[in-house]
Order: structure tokens, then C-alpha cells, then sequence
């Protein structure tokens, strides 16, 4: 977690030996900068400090992942899924009437 200011700084933190690296950002609040704008700023960032990465977006080494919230921000580098849905017993019933 960082604020907007921090985030050029953290994300070049998380890169390590990989060779190559693509930055995912995503906006849960739109009112910051498009998301688009900051995938290439923040790679720029990193591309100036550590020259020898290259920016790779298909099945890259390294995908950083930046999710924008309203006044901070979370950068990782790695998703885990859960089971998804609702947990059991907590959805209603339908019922669907016969033609």
C-alpha cells in the first residue's frame, strides 16, 4: 500500500533480476489519471533506472499490478483466485413461474 506519489518508487522496488516486465494498472476510482497513462509512465519510471528490462506484454517475467483506490494505492506482483460466488447458504431462493 502507498500513496499516488510513492507509487514509481514502490513498483521499482518489486523488480528483481527478471528480464522482462509489463505494469497492469487499474482504476476502482476514476478520478485519478486513465490507466493507460499510468502503465506507460510508471514503466518509463522503471525503464530509466533499470535499462537492461525490457517491456514485454505477452507472458511476461515480472506483471505489476497496480489498483488504484480513492486515496491510495496497492502494487503487487502476484494474483491468487479464490473459490469465487457466494459463500453456501447465504443465496436466496428463486422461483420461476411455469409457462
Amino acid at each position: 500500500e502507498c500513496s499516488f506519489q510513492e507509487i514509481p518508487q514502490t513498483a521499482l522496488s518489486l523488480t528483481e533480476e527478471e528480464k522482462t516486465f509489463r505494469v497492469s494498472a487499474q482504476r476502482l476510482v476514476k478520478t485519478y489519471k486513465p490507466s493507460q497513462q499510468i502503465n506507460e509512465e510508471i514503466g518509463a519510471f522503471i525503464l530509466e533506472r533499470k535499462p537492461k528490462l525490457k517491456v514485454k506484454l505477452k507472458y511476461p517475467e515480472l506483471e505489476l499490478f497496480i489498483d488504484i483506490l480513492k486515496e491510495t494505492a496497492f502494487i503487487y506482483k502476484e494474483r491468487r483466485y479464490g473459490l469465487g460466488g457466494l459463500p453456501a447458504g447465504t443465496s436466496g431462493e428463486v422461483f420461476v413461474p411455469p409457462k
